[in-house]
């Protein structure tokens, strides 16, 4: 039972790591389009809204990964 706590304890970290890699990439994809093209405006702000939601995600995945269980 521990192994399995253990485990998913690991899988939390590591989607964190990935949704706050994923959300910084969006973030600055968002903000380069926006600099070089201003006509797609609409996609820039979705990509920095998204890259926003997924660091947020990530810290709620990273915070749930370093809580202790008592099993």
């Amino acid at each position: 039972m521990r192994l399995i706590v253990k485990k998913t304890n690991q899988s939390l970290i590591v989607s964190a790591f990935f949704c706050y890699l994923v959300g910084g990439v969006a973030i600055a994809f968002g903000l380069i389009l926006f600099l070089f093209d201003t006509r797609y405006i609409i996609l820039s702000i979705y990509g920095v809204v998204f890259g926003i939601a997924l660091l947020i995600g990530g810290a709620f995945y990273g915070r749930a990964g370093k809580k202790r269980s008592n099993i």
